[in-house]
């Protein structure tokens, strides 16, 4: 049997496999080229540091298309199942619909790989730059609202049709406000509380607690929903 058949299937398949990887990872390090030599034609003798406001932008390009290519597989993943009439074959497979769900994700994963290593290289290169502009804190609010974004959505293609991604929208822009305030409240309670006692590293501290509490009082939730919207749906 061929391993982790249904992560392969994704990735080959659904997300355009090989040769739409090999296509993302180019695009991305020409898109990455551009921000360099728009740098350079303002003065910059830089082949590979980008400074300033070309670090940020460049850093916020591809968080954006990383956003953007998230929502696009959460909402379709396993919408292309339901419009193929796929799912009753998947669920004959003798594995838990947990399993489908997490091969599934794991396809998806693989095919984000381009965006992600351009992403880190923009990072690396361009640190000082971005951090003057962006803090742990706003890079831990994007992390959770797209965790939060990417479940909803899911859960909008297992009951509409066509609508899931422009709903995915509607529903969580409004969220980010509802979210905003505890992340930066239980940040500062953390942070607080970790003073106190003098321990080192607050910041990765509180860090591990917010991704931990989001997980646990939104996520799970959410993730439990589409397991069992899943399961419902692959018996009919």
């Amino acid at each position: 049997a061929w391993p982790m058949a249904i992560m392969w299937k994704e990735f080959l398949f659904f997300t355009g496999g090989r040769s739409f990887f090999l296509a993302k990872l180019i695009s991305g390090g020409i898109l990455f080229a551009g921000f360099i030599f728009w740098q350079r034609s303002s003065g910059s003798d830089s082949f590979f540091v980008l400074r300033g406001d070309y670090a940020w932008i460049a850093f916020a390009t591809f968080a954006a298309l990383l956003a953007l290519e998230v929502l696009t597989y959460a909402s379709g993943c396993l919408f292309y199942e339901l419009r193929q009439a796929t799912q009753s074959t998947l669920a004959a497979i003798p594995m838990s619909g947990t399993r489908v769900l997490l091969e599934k994700s794991g396809g998806c994963m693989i095919a984000l790989i381009p965006v992600v290593f351009w992403l880190c290289v923009t990072v690396f290169c361009g640190f000082e730059g971005i951090a003057q502009r962006c803090s742990m804190t706003m890079v831990i609010s994007y992390l959770i609202m797209l965790s939060f974004s990417s479940h909803v959505a899911v859960i909008l293609s297992l009951y509409t049709r066509w609508a899931a991604l422009p709903l995915t929208f509607l529903i969580t822009a409004p969220a980010f406000f509802c979210l905003a305030a505890p992340i930066l409240g239980l940040t500062a309670v953390t942070t607080t509380i970790a003073r106190s006692q003098h321990i080192e590293m607050t910041l990765l501290l509180s860090t591990f607690v917010n991704l931990f509490w989001t997980w646990l009082f939104i996520l799970l939730p959410l993730q439990l929903w589409i397991r069992d919207r899943w399961n419902h749906i692959s018996q009919l």
